[in-house]
C-alpha cells in the first residue's frame, strides 16, 4: 500500500491525476472546503480522486495490483452496462480465434467444441517463451476462454465449425 500510495502522490504532483478536495470539519461540526495547494492538500489528507481518474490510472498496473472497487466488471461474469461493448467484442473475437484453432488442430477440441484448457495451455507456454517468466494475467486465461466460448454459443454461434 505504501509503494501505491507513493505513486498516487507522484501523479497527483505531476498532474496525471485529477482531484478534489473534501470539506476540513471546523470546530462546530460543519465542513469547510479547503483551497490549499497540492502538496499542503496531501499533507493534510483532504484530497480525493474521483473513480474514473483512478481507474485510468491503476489500468497500467497489473490486473492483480488494481483495486477491487475499482474494476468490479474484472470479478462479475456479465459485462458492464454501457463501455462493455469493446469488452464483449474482444470476448467474441477470442472465442473465435478458439474455434479457429480447433478445427485446425484435433488435440484442441473435446468432442465438438474447442478445447479451452488446452489452448490456454498452449497460449501460456507461448507466453512464457516471449515475454519470459513474468506472466500475469495469463494464469485466468483457462477462464476467460471458456467465458468467450460461452458468449459465442448464446449469441447462437454454430457449434461445429467456423469453416463454410
Amino acid at each position: 500500500m505504501d509503494a501505491k500510495r507513493e505513486a498516487l502522490i507522484d501523479a497527483l504532483l505531476e498532474k496525471r491525476l485529477d482531484h478534489v478536495s473534501r470539506p476540513v470539519p471546523k470546530s462546530d461540526g460543519r465542513g469547510m472546503w479547503y483551497g490549499a495547494c497540492i502538496e499542503e492538500m496531501i499533507e493534510k489528507d483532504v484530497v480525493r480522486i474521483p473513480k474514473e481518474s483512478l481507474r485510468r490510472f491503476f489500468l497500467d498496473m497489473p490486473s492483480g495490483d488494481r483495486p477491487a472497487f475499482l474494476f468490479e466488471e474484472e470479478r462479475r461474469r456479465d459485462l458492464p452496462n454501457g463501455g462493455g461493448l469493446a469488452e464483449m467484442n474482444t470476448m467474441k473475437a477470442l472465442g473465435i480465434m478458439a474455434w479457429i484453432l480447433s478445427d485446425e488442430r484435433a488435440d484442441f477440441r473435446y468432442g465438438q467444441r474447442p478445447n479451452a484448457a488446452r489452448i490456454a495451455d498452449d497460449v501460456a507456454v507461448a507466453a512464457k517463451r516471449l515475454f519470459g517468466p513474468d506472466t500475469r494475467g495469463f494464469d485466468a486465461f483457462h477462464k476467460k476462454i471458456g467465458m468467450a466460448l460461452d458468449e459465442l454459443s448464446g449469441e447462437g454461434a454454430r457449434t461445429k465449425s467456423l469453416r463454410p
